[in-house]
Order: C-alpha cells, then structure tokens, then sequence
C-alpha cells in the first residue's frame, strides 16, 4: 500500500477551521487565518501530532502545521 492509499484509507478525518489551528497551536485567529488562507482549496487530513497530508490535484504532500 502506498501513501497516497494510506491516507486516503485513514478512517478519522477531521475538517480543520481557523479556530481549531488557533486552539491547537495557541496563535492568534489572524496568524490561523494567515495559515488556512495558504492551505485554501486543498483537502486536509490531520494526522498524528502537528503531521497534516494535503491533497491538491493528485499530489499528496506531509507537511508540519
């Protein structure tokens, strides 16, 4: 199994919104708003601690929030 099939198959996905990013990282709603007006238009699946995939036109990318 690839990736790209590991992630898809992740059975908790959880729709990430400014206020979750603010809370979890402890920042300002505006430096959230910064940070979710960069992951706009992408697919968001969170992983285990700060690990997010982001899909966007069948490139699948981990990055740290």
């Amino acid at each position: 199994m690839n990736v790209i099939q590991e992630l898809v198959s992740i059975q908790q996905t959880e729709i990430i919104t400014i206020e979750k990013i603010a809370n979890y990282r402890g920042i300002s709603q505006q430096e959230a708003k910064r940070i979710a007006d960069l992951l706009h238009d992408r697919l968001l699946l969170k992983l285990d601690g700060d690990v997010i995939a982001l899909t966007e036109k069948g490139k699948t990318t981990i990055t740290q929030l």
